[in-house]
């Protein structure tokens, strides 16, 4: 190389720089368009990136990461030594140490609040209440591998009643016998939101035998807590692929919702005593079929769950206090259920309805 030479910047960049034959501040000018290139690389990089469709896997693989569905409800307790169901928000679960104590709660966001973007709704919070243990994890399990070998970045946004430690922990799991040793990134979260943006490499999963019904990748926030009433709170999580954190788009409630639903419908009488469930059909005196049609197609075929305070509405419009519910067939997309009650008309239409109450239920639970 001869000087003086001259750099022609890629447009955009800055103007052309010319070096003189006796310049002694070469290693400044030269390290000026070094960061420039760096620069223009990191910005196309990004660019790139924006340019994933914002419903792909890729761009954001974390289901509910605004926290803004709960069908199951949104206030949990997990006592001491008791074996509860742990999921609170959907897609979200909880596990704990067997002795500890712990609340999960949906928080509201103020209006028009400006610390944390996007005007998100609701927050997830998780308190230690009592126990040796002292920590709780928060974990999504993502379907699948998609990111076999691959950067991915985590984003989210915390904080807690003190300065408290959250070890983020990264995983793929491929069968029932196989899966990869955890990695583990750490933050301390303070008393005010703060975005912490973490960029992990996972495995290839070379040599791995992969079972599609188990295989997952597992996310986990790991609290830890010093005092009774410690707590966390996390909101606007995002998983994506590659080194940097792509801006957090959050999705309509309907899109959301639809994409909980097929890990998890529920159905319930919350909005009316009288809410109709489903539609059948009388075949005996005491048994009637009845025919639900899942929203969205579910991940495999569900498990079924069911409270009590049900009846069946007979053709002049009486209530038939139901005694019974069980599962005739299921697959991913309908459920046919066996429903026991007596004085039936065989061969005439029915209906599945709450009996004067506004806390009956049915569940189908397809999660990981």
């Amino acid at each position: 190389m001869s000087f003086p030479f001259v750099f022609n910047p890629v447009t955009g960049l800055n103007d052309t720089t010319q070096f003189p034959d006796d310049d002694p501040q070469i290693r400044v000018h030269l390290q000026n368009l070094l960061n420039q290139a760096r620069d223009f690389i990191n910005t196309d990089v990004q660019n790139q990136l924006n340019l994933i469709p914002y419903n792909s896997t890729y761009r954001q693989a974390i289901i509910n990461g605004n926290f803004d569905i709960w069908q199951r409800g949104t206030s949990f307790s997990f006592p001491a030594n008791t074996s509860v169901n742990p999921y609170t928000a959907d897609r979200w679960f909880i596990t704990k140490t067997w002795g500890d104590a712990l609340t999960v709660t949906r928080q509201p966001f103020t209006v028009a609040q400006s610390e944390v973007p996007n005007n998100p709704k609701f927050f997830i919070r998780g308190t230690y209440i009592s126990g040796t243990g002292k920590s709780m994890n928060i974990v999504q399990k993502i379907e699948g591998l998609p990111f076999l070998g691959k950067n991915v970045t985590i984003s989210f946004w915390a904080k807690s009643n003190t300065v408290n430690p959250i070890n983020i922990l990264l995983g793929q799991v491929y069968s029932g016998s196989q899966q990869d040793s955890m990695l583990t990134q750490s933050v301390s979260t303070t008393t005010s939101w703060k975005q912490y943006t973490l960029t992990f490499t996972l495995p290839s999963g070379s040599g791995m035998t992969v079972d599609d019904n188990l295989a997952n990748t597992s996310l986990i926030f790991q609290g830890g807590f010093t005092n009774a009433n410690d707590y966390i709170d996390i909101a606007q999580v995002q998983m994506n692929i590659g080194s940097i954190a792509l801006p957090f788009i959050p999705k309509s409630y309907a899109e959301e919702l639809r994409n909980c639903q097929r890990y998890y419908y529920r159905l319930g009488s919350d909005n009316g005593a009288w809410t109709k469930f489903g539609n059948g059909m009388c075949i005996t005196s005491g048994t009637a079929y009845i025919l639900i049609n899942f929203l969205s197609k579910m991940r495999v075929a569900p498990t079924m769950n069911n409270s009590s305070g049900f009846c069946l509405m007979s053709s002049s419009g009486s209530a038939l206090s139901v005694t019974g519910i069980v599962v005739d067939s299921i697959s991913d997309s309908y459920c046919t259920l066996n429903v026991t009650s007596s004085g039936l008309t065989v061969g005439n239409a029915t209906m599945l309805s709450s009996y004067n109450s506004t806390s009956s239920w049915i569940e189908f639970i397809s999660e990981l």
